[in-house]
């Protein structure tokens, strides 16, 4: 199914199938292969990507500088798969060892509150991985750290000494992943708190200008990437289709020869008709998760409506026109899809 895919082009089950939910490499190196490039490079920096084989090249790292990567986008739009792409390529960097990876909510905007919930997740963390340090040990260096900073909001000495304790004995590249609360000023304070001991930071949010004003802010002092996932025009849908209904096709006789099949040209523009809402003929965008999910769910209810036409009379009664997903086909899945079914 070009919409799911569960074996590769070589013959390789994919389990889970692609595009069912976020791509995940490290789950499912497999997953690799169906990166489509819906990602705006512009801010990019030293992150370069992603190639014809789905992969996102790295920078090399620098002392107490460790990379920053925001990632900005909404719900369905690719922003999970990237961050998963990023955290597949950090480990294959390091084939040596197995980065730790912390991930650390963020629940307000105050840097201290965050720092402090940062900082002990790291020990949690940490000492689920490794057993020196000690936990008593990191938890002995944060209290102690604590009490010296008082009422400072200096809170990288406490990064600087983990980092002092850990690196003793841990040699594996630190990974802080961060989500949930969307303001610049916080990206860089905890960017600039964590750089003694990370060697990544990754931030995930839906504030693109958010997003972009932190990268500027740490341009000259950072390795800071933005990286921003991009809503699809139907002119992108129509170029991904093509590559996707092109990859999973096997050419035959009396086949369609529209690069489209078996969608027609009528139900692709069936997702792109402008709303009620719509009152200012603003160009109509959708999220990469949101078209996957409508095509895969035409391409099942089409799959199941051959095969009874085919029990009930036959491969050779089949017409040009029951092997094409047309514009009610469309309409009848999202009209499911609105009612939640």
């Amino acid at each position: 199914m070009p919409f799911a895919p569960e074996v590769s082009p070589n013959g390789q089950p994919i389990t889970p199938p692609a595009l069912v939910g976020p791509l995940d490499p490290t789950a499912q190196p497999l997953h690799a292969a169906y990166y489509y490039d819906i990602y705006n490079w512009v801010k990019a920096g030293p992150v370069v990507g992603p190639s014809p084989a789905g992969l996102v090249t790295l920078p090399p790292q620098k002392p107490s500088q460790p990379l920053l990567v925001l990632v900005s986008g909404t719900g369905k739009t690719g922003r999970d798969s990237m961050v998963n792409l990023l955290l597949y390529r950090i480990r294959s960097s390091h084939p040596a060892t197995t980065p730790i990876v912390v991930e650390a909510p963020l629940s307000s905007a105050q840097k201290s509150e965050n720092l402090k919930s940062v900082a002990n997740l790291f020990i949690t963390v940490y000492g689920v991985e490794e057993t020196a340090p000690s936990t008593e040990d990191l938890d002995k260096t944060y209290a102690r750290m604590i009490g010296s900073i008082g009422a400072s909001t200096d809170f990288k000495s406490i990064f600087t000494a983990f980092n002092v304790l850990v690196r003793k004995t841990c040699k594996r590249p630190i990974v802080f992943r961060m989500s949930g609360s969307e303001n610049f000023d916080l990206w860089s304070s905890l960017y600039l708190s964590l750089s003694p001991l990370a060697n990544y930071v990754i931030i995930e949010t839906s504030n693109k200008d958010d997003a972009l004003a932190c990268a500027q802010q740490l341009a000259a002092k950072a390795l800071v990437s933005h990286i921003d996932v991009l809503l699809l025009t139907e002119q992108r849908v129509r170029d991904y289709v093509v590559h996707r209904c092109g990859a999973e096709r096997i050419t035959a006789p009396g086949c369609p020869s529209d690069p489209l099949a078996p969608l027609t040209d009528g139900a692709l523009k069936l997702l792109f008709a402008p709303g009620k809402a719509n009152t200012d003929n603003t160009p109509v965008t959708h999220p990469i998760g949101w078209v996957v999910e409508t095509l895969r769910r035409a391409m099942d209810e089409h799959v199941t409506r051959l095969a009874d036409l085919v029990s009930a009379q036959g491969v050779t009664a089949l017409t040009a026109a029951d092997l094409r997903i047309g514009e009610n086909q469309i309409r009848r899945v999202r009209g499911l899809m609105n009612e939640g079914r």
